[in-house]
């Protein structure tokens, strides 16, 4: 709050209430970067975040798992964490990896932080990480500098921070405090508001638009009076209300609309700008899971959103498993190769073949090195979907898109193998997460 007042906000010191002037607020949007450049484990810039490109993150906080054998859910522990990383570093439509659970068998602060190692471990993409305070925070920074090898975290971001205001309209301490560590830091964070229309926000989607932007911007403010340039993203996970079943959901055609009104804000501000999906409410992978996830996903990807966040999860974020990473991965392959429409050349428009055919001919066998490098250039090839006939799907079992992703899953799982930490970085990572002594309230 004396951060805030310094910086010209009214500050109501005994009801804890700040009001920002607009002034303020747009001199803070102006600071911090429109493109942010992520790097992988190994130093590789793998992607601009601000760019034309949506990159697909798997996602985050999960509680239970699936399980592939008898379809019944459990709670989610430590192991769940390093399979999924490992799982979604083999996938090539996953760009980032989160941690897909929160393990149930080690909680609060303590379970963030094994969550932290078994990342590191299992996958050699880009991370991004929750903090559920500052404490955390800083933890987390050190386990990433200690596979840095001695670079500096904020010239090569080999991580990404995600952290929640509380809806409606508040800071908690946690959260607040860490959003300070990481501008300190000056790693990547998306301050991303997560409100439940009806609920936590004003049941109209207008309404929530204007809730979750007020809460993303108080954020920006913050991070940029603390350290002024520093990296953040605009981000957001509006769910609706219900009001029959009197949960929130996350599958709606509302929070479709939404999705694309956040990627369509973000750009306004000039802001790497973060969506949510592929999402369902189903608690299965059943044809709802489909239909919801294709649309969740294509709003987020077609209106060019930078981020894309929430690939293997379902039951309106409580669940996960490993089919579901893979479906969602062939879900964002179709989706891509969509996102890149029709190339039109001199080339392509292929007028010296089709007059060379002529009416009533074919193209199979006309010119086959423009057609190879065409195929190449400009079809999509499934992994899990069915495109043959019906007797030589008979032929190869019957299995339906399921079990071939149950399938592929478990050969990733048995094959895949993850460049290993050299033994100095595992050792200070272990060393750490024995000693780590989280924050007294």
């Amino acid at each position: 709050m004396k951060l805030l007042a310094g910086a010209g906000c009214t500050v109501d010191f005994n009801n804890r209430i700040v009001r920002i002037p607009q002034q303020v607020l747009e001199e803070s949007i102006k600071k911090p970067p429109s493109n942010i450049r992520l790097y992988d484990r190994d130093l590789t810039a793998s992607m601009d975040i601000g760019d034309d490109n949506t990159y697909a993150w798997s996602g985050n906080v999960g509680t239970f798992v699936l399980k592939s054998d008898s379809g019944e859910r459990r709670p989610a522990n430590v192991r769940d964490v390093a399979e999924f990383a490992r799982l979604a570093d083999a996938l090539d439509n996953i760009h980032v990896v989160g941690v897909q659970v929160v393990p149930q068998d080690v909680k609060g602060p303590r379970g963030e932080i094994l969550a932290t190692r078994e990342m590191l471990a299992n996958t050699s993409k880009h991370i991004f990480l929750c903090h559920s305070d500052p404490i955390v925070a800083q933890t987390q920074f050190k386990m990433a500098e200690a596979v840095l090898k001695g670079q500096d975290l904020a010239e090569f971001p080999i991580m990404t921070s995600l952290i929640d205001p509380t809806t409606p309209l508040c800071w908690d301490r946690g959260p607040v405090e860490a959003l300070i560590e990481n501008a300190r830091a000056r790693v990547p964070c998306i301050i991303a508001s997560c409100p439940i229309s009806g609920g936590t926000s004003p049941m109209s989607m207008a309404g929530t638009m204007v809730v979750l932007n007020a809460e993303i911007l108080s954020g920006v403010l913050i991070s940029q009076l603390v350290s002024p340039g520093c990296p953040v993203i605009y981000g957001a996970a509006p769910v609706m209300m219900d009001m029959h079943q009197g949960r929130a959901v996350i599958g709606t055609p509302e929070t479709v609309a939404l999705r694309v009104a956040i990627a369509q804000l973000g750009r306004f501000y000039r802001l790497p700008t973060m969506s949510i999906g592929p999402d369902s409410d189903s608690h299965c992978l059943d044809e709802q899971n489909a239909w919801e996830k294709m649309m969740t996903a294509t709003a987020v990807i077609c209106s060019q959103a930078h981020i894309l966040m929430n690939a293997g999860m379902f039951a309106s974020g409580l669940t996960v498993s490993h089919e579901q990473l893979v479906v969602d991965n062939e879900i964002l392959g179709f989706l891509y190769h969509l996102r890149k429409g029709i190339e039109v050349t001199p080339e392509t428009l292929a007028t010296t073949n089709i007059q060379a055919v002529g009416p009533g001919g074919h193209f199979l066998s006309k010119d086959l090195h423009f057609a190879k490098r065409r195929l190449k250039e400009e079809y999509w090839v499934p992994s899990i979907s069915c495109r043959s006939d019906y007797d030589a799907w008979v032929g190869k079992g019957a299995k339906n898109s399921l079990a071939m992703a149950r399938e592929k899953a478990h050969k990733i799982l048995e094959n895949h193998r993850v460049a290993e930490l050299d033994a100095d970085a595992k050792r200070f990572l272990d060393r750490i997460a024995t000693n780590f002594k989280p924050m007294t309230t």
